[in-house]
């Protein structure tokens, strides 16, 4: 098995219930080095990830995906757990209407990925809710703005769902959302 694998949550394998399977665990790598959670849309890989992973492994990750296969990575992370310890929203916006996001301490790993301009970080801060929040940060401060499940779906995982999920969207957010 690749570095950083372990097995799966429950919440881990709903992200990847209305995807084909050949699209889910696909192996990279001339050693089997790598294990894409998901082969997303627009040449994505989606590292679905619930536990704390090392900073210089989630980098490694970005850096392969990158380099071997030209794939942007995606990132959906669990942060349920933490969301009102140590995540807030500070209930400022910026001059563009996003969310400005104080979190102490900050996951450090976490805070990398928002400012990799290689990647695309989606928190999930609550599993029944239908957005995710998309993070980045600019000029040292961490912003987000709320997306719908609904469009990160469409955007990313409709064209490689599974045909059933690829007619009704909804259903896929219903799964997601631990309602079906």
């Amino acid at each position: 098995m690749p570095p950083g694998y372990e097995p799966e949550s429950e919440w881990h394998l709903t992200w990847k219930e209305c995807i084909r399977d050949e699209n889910c665990e696909v192996i990279f790598g001339d050693n089997s080095e790598h294990r894409a959670d998901i082969v997303g849309d627009s040449d994505t890989v989606i590292e679905i990830q619930r536990s704390i992973i090392d900073i210089r492994e989630s980098r490694e990750r970005v850096r392969f995906y990158k380099e071997n296969t030209g794939k942007r990575v995606v990132w959906v992370v669990d942060i349920q757990e933490i969301w009102r310890k140590t995540f807030k929203l500070s209930g400022k916006k910026d001059d563009k209407g996003n969310l400005i996001i104080d979190w102490k301490p900050k996951r450090t790993w976490l805070w990398d990925l928002a400012q990799t301009t290689d990647t695309n970080l989606f928190l999930e801060f609550n599993q029944k809710n239908d957005k995710l929040l998309q993070a980045w940060v600019h000029n040292k401060i961490l912003k987000a703005k709320f997306v719908s499940k609904k469009d990160f779906f469409s955007r990313y995982m409709k064209s490689v769902a599974k045909p059933e999920y690829q007619e009704n969207v909804d259903s896929a957010v219903d799964v997601l959302t631990g309602i079906a």
